[in-house]
């Protein structure tokens, strides 16, 4: 070992003396425990820090433990607290919904049962209506020229609009017909007029319409159905196949009233007969 030494040691060392040599190796043995010494210190303070680490780790791991348990517990009685409600509620919506639907049901029932009845009352209502009116004149003569004991204009103008509304068409165009010999100065002429001419374009006889729609602009040219007389006569010529009278009655509408409804409706049917929707025709004259 002491030749494995002597031969580690520079060539400097060797040549000093040996105590000079002993001095310096005790002085770094002494450099060498001071710093293991430190090292030791280092390390019993590293241990103590973990130590403390572990310790703070294991306590907070401890509290969440206890934390978790305690929200689990308290999550516990909340279920518990909520699900028997919950249940219960449950029950009552089904039960609900059950009396919902047998209640939908009866009122659909009901409203049958109330539209049946509603029909036997219209159907007697008519009935009665025909038994309470005058018999009508045979095929081929004319009404008499003064109405029957007991019928007023407004009681005759009102059968007849009544009979329109639910469909009798013969019976309320027998009424307006008697209305207009009888009352035919009133200021519900004109409409009696206009809605035969409307029941017998409903009925897609155009030529009696037209005659109806002209004997309101002819005999009673103001009137609050003169716009809509006019519009219908331009539908009925349409109908008709007289499409320049159409045209012409329509340019007509939108020149005495360009801002009324009838007009608007005029422009429409003049566009979707081709036409221009101005009030006057397109002039012709060629320029010079």
């Amino acid at each position: 070992m002491k030749r494995l030494f002597l031969i580690a040691l520079p060539l400097s060392l060797m040549a000093q003396k040996p105590e000079v040599i002993l001095k310096g190796m005790v002085r770094d043995v002494g450099f060498l425990q001071d710093q293991v010494k430190l090292m030791q210190a280092d390390i019993a303070e590293m241990k103590s820090t973990l130590q403390q680490v572990l310790d703070q780790a294991k306590a907070n791991a401890t509290s969440m433990a206890k934390m978790d348990a305690t929200f689990r517990d308290r999550l516990s009685e909340q279920q518990k607290m909520v699900s028997a409600p919950v249940s219960n509620l449950g029950v009552k919506v089904d039960t609900m919904t059950d009396e919902f639907r047998f209640v939908k049901e009866s009122i659909a029932a009901l409203s049958e049962r109330m539209g049946k009845l509603d029909q036997k009352v219209t159907d007697a209502n008519n009935a009665i209506r025909v038994l309470q009116a005058p018999p009508a004149p045979p095929p081929g003569t004319a009404a008499p020229d003064s109405p029957p004991q007991g019928v007023s204009a407004a009681s005759l103008f009102k059968d007849a609009s009544r009979d329109k509304s639910t469909g009798n068409f013969d019976l309320a165009l027998d009424e307006y017909t008697s209305y207009l010999k009888w009352f035919g100065s009133t200021d519900d002429a004109p409409l009696a007029e206009y809605y035969i001419g409307e029941i017998h374009y409903n009925r897609k006889s155009y030529e009696n319409a037209l005659k109806s729609f002209d004997a309101v602009l002819e005999k009673y040219p103001r009137n609050p159905k003169t716009m809509d007389a006019m519009f219908m006569k331009g539908q009925s010529l349409v109908k008709l196949g007289q499409r320049d009278d159409a045209v012409a009655v329509f340019r007509e509408i939108i020149k005495v009233a360009p801002n009324t409804d009838q007009a608007g409706r005029a422009r429409q049917e003049l566009r979707g007969l081709g036409m221009s929707t101005s009030a006057a025709p397109p002039s012709t004259k060629k320029k010079r």
